[in-house]
């Protein structure tokens, strides 16, 4: 029997990233909602999410003073999205 069927069964884990489109300095407290759930970047621009389906789902990024971003996520492994928001 082989040990590495358990990691088949993990379900993925989407880390958004966000940074500013003007200077690529990561940005806190972004508010990042996906998968039914908003989350908060921390100070290194990050927001984890775990047991993620595998899907298509939508995504809305919000941060006061910068042009909110609404898209679509595919989900089929652990992944990264890179958000670069611009000023507004």
């Amino acid at each position: 029997a082989s040990s590495s069927v358990t990691t088949e069964n993990t379900p993925p884990v989407i880390t958004f990233h966000v940074t500013a489109a003007n200077g690529g300095a990561d940005i806190a407290a972004v508010d990042v909602t996906f998968n039914g759930e908003t989350k908060a970047t921390s100070a290194g621009g990050l927001a984890v999410f775990s047991n993620v389906p595998i899907a298509t789902l939508p995504y809305t990024v919000v941060k006061a003073t910068y042009v909110t971003q609404t898209s679509t996520k595919t989900v089929t492994i652990t992944a990264s999205v890179n958000i670069s928001l611009v000023a507004s």
